[in-house]
């Protein structure tokens, strides 16, 4: 079946109160959806609705009315215009589309989230949620930190996670190809330039033969780069 068509009924739909029953203790509602249908529910299973932008939240901690449905709802109104990043706080919520999205992935959207880390100043606040941001600001902190960083990237059998892992290994191994990197290095120049790790391990090994699952960094250039599944 083609997932794209695959039509699932929504737990939640937007509607208006029409009445309040003090007996019974319930609220009637008017469905705004296509049948405008009117149903008696318990005051638990209303949920005020934020006035969002166009586009939703890209950040739904800025919601002010945060629940599950309006979370859900978000989401879908995003993922309707293509927009299937979204941020809560510093974590990326990615939706599976199940087909390739050629704007959200251009060889002009890497350039841009790259030269994002030329701003000492960059957040995920500067930039529209992407598993860009994400690489960048971890390899930003890298960085100027001297800490290990770790993306983890989680989720269901077909969530899209090992598209995820390519796209974040894809920002992180073409960045020093970027034309503008020097600047970069440049930014960090008085920073003191110890090698590290990315992502899985701190070990100091200078073998970087394929067998070693771990990034390494030297100059702010990656070396070599593979990758670890693992179980929580």
């Amino acid at each position: 079946m083609d997932k794209t068509k695959e039509k699932i009924q929504d737990p939640f739909f937007l509607c208006k109160i029409i009445s309040y029953d003090q007996d019974k203790e319930n609220y009637s509602i008017q469905s705004l959806t296509n049948s405008g249908e009117i149903i008696s529910v318990s005051p638990t299973q209303l949920f005020l609705l934020n006035e969002s932008p166009e586009n939703g939240f890209l950040d739904m901690v800025e919601m002010e009315n945060l629940n599950e449905a309006e979370l859900l709802y978000n989401l879908k109104k995003r993922f309707e215009k293509n927009l299937i990043f979204s941020y809560v706080g510093p974590t990326l919520i990615a939706l599976n589309p199940y087909m390739k999205i050629q704007e959200l992935f251009s060889d002009e959207i890497l350039t841009q989230y790259q030269n994002n880390l030329f701003n000492p100043q960059f957040s995920l606040k500067d930039a529209a949620p992407h598993i860009y941001a994400i690489s960048g600001l971890a390899y930003k902190q890298l960085i100027e930190n001297e800490r290990n960083q770790a993306i983890v990237i989680s989720g269901e059998s077909g969530a899209g996670k090992t598209e995820e892992t390519k796209y974040a290994m894809k920002f992180l191994i073409t960045l020093a190809k970027n034309k503008d990197f020097h600047k970069f290095k440049q930014l960090f120049a008085k920073e003191k330039r110890k090698r590290n790790s990315l992502f899985i391990s701190s070990e100091e090994n200078e073998d970087l033969g394929v067998e070693d699952k771990v990034f390494f960094v030297k100059f702010s250039v990656i070396k070599s780069e593979n990758y670890i599944d693992f179980k929580l």
